[in-house]
């Protein structure tokens, strides 16, 4: 997941210099990181200790995920005069969602095993 965003933008700004692409990479890739351990990885945390003794489990911790996602987003384009329920955070969070679901499920699988 980390690696997506600055490969991305490679990707769409192939015009630039080399030099410039790897100072793109290079701060866009510490921006994911952090993003990664002060926001996705607490959230992703919170839904897990929230839906540990839920029937509904997984369903719980997408909301939750989907939730902060919203929340989040909603502050940070309230900042900048729009408000959108819809924005690529949502996907993002439900990337995030799914990947921390798989891996659950590959951890339980090897734990049967």
């Amino acid at each position: 997941m980390v690696f997506v965003t600055p490969v991305y933008l490679l990707l769409i700004m192939h015009d630039l210099t080399f030099s410039e692409s790897i100072g793109i990479f290079i701060i866009s890739f510490t921006t994911a990181i952090l993003f990664m351990f002060l926001y996705a990885l607490p959230v992703s945390i919170l839904a897990e200790y929230l839906s540990q003794k839920i029937r509904y489990r997984r369903l719980l911790s997408f909301f939750i995920h989907v939730a902060f996602s919203i929340a989040f987003f909603t502050y940070v384009k309230r900042a900048e005069g729009e408000i959108q329920l819809f924005n690529p955070g949502n996907l993002i969070a439900i990337l995030f969602w799914g990947l921390d679901e798989w891996f659950r499920y590959l951890q339980e699988k090897k734990r049967i095993q």
